[in-house]
């Protein structure tokens, strides 16, 4: 998984073997090791990502102009991000049956109080595995602010 923008040399790759590792240019951050993608039996979180919509992560919510060589693009309309001040990304791996639960937990997971942050669902999006066939790609995207700064 790669990201647009500012953050186009950064990708997060999940092994068969289960290693984690993240790339930032030519520098490789080796992170964990989690379940091998064969032994998953519904749903493994990849990583968790917020950038808050301040000066310099500008990309998040800047208009698409293209990707060259990416497999699949989560496009959002950027009015939509702007009407929040964090962006969440949460990629999991995903065993094909199992993409039901996986979506209900994660839509019940993210509610309204009045002390803490609140974030809603914008997007939720499955993907393919061309050589693991019986997995899925399951990335949602949430839009938070403080419910305090909203008032």
């Amino acid at each position: 998984m790669g990201f647009y923008g500012g953050a186009n040399k950064m990708h997060l790759s999940y092994h068969q073997d289960g290693t984690v590792h993240m790339k930032a240019g030519s520098q490789y951050l080796r992170m964990y090791k989690s379940t091998p993608i064969r032994d998953i039996q519904s749903f493994v979180s990849l990583q968790n990502y917020g950038i808050t919509l301040e000066k310099g992560y500008e990309f998040a919510a800047s208009d698409y102009k293209g990707s060259k060589g990416a497999n699949a693009v989560i496009y959002i309309n950027p009015h939509v991000i702007r009407r929040k001040r964090i962006l969440n990304i949460n990629p999991y791996i995903i065993r094909k049956g199992a993409d039901e639960d996986w979506l209900c937990r994660a839509k019940e997971s993210y509610g309204h109080s009045e002390d803490t942050q609140t974030f809603e669902v914008i997007s939720a999006n499955f993907f393919k595995l061309d050589k693991l066939p019986e997995y899925l790609v399951g990335i949602i995207l949430l839009g938070g602010s403080w419910s305090n700064q909203e008032k």
